[in-house]
């Protein structure tokens, strides 16, 4: 991915061109290893299976979510991150 390669990237579920999960899938098909939060207005045990299935490690609900709880989740995502095994540090 060149000198920069994130480890944690935020996708809306709903995009212009393609959907959250399909750019999900593409971006895992190349870089597994970057983790993959999605914004949603869905929750259910079944969505959460079709995020799971397009590589997604998180879910998040839209409508519980102000920027104290994202920046704790940043902050609690990446250290798990850097903490994983075979994980470049």
């Amino acid at each position: 991915m060149g000198a920069f390669a994130p480890q944690l990237i935020f996708i809306d579920i709903y995009l212009a061109d393609i959907s959250g999960f399909d750019l999900a899938k593409k971006i895992k098909t190349s870089y597994p290893e970057i983790l993959i939060a999605v914004f949603s207005s869905i929750d259910t045990p079944e969505y959460r299976a079709a995020a799971a299935a397009c590589g997604v490690e998180y879910l998040i609900p839209k409508d519980d979510w102000g920027s104290e709880k994202i920046l704790g989740f940043v902050a609690s995502a990446l250290a798990n991150f850097e903490n994983a095994p075979n994980t470049p540090a």
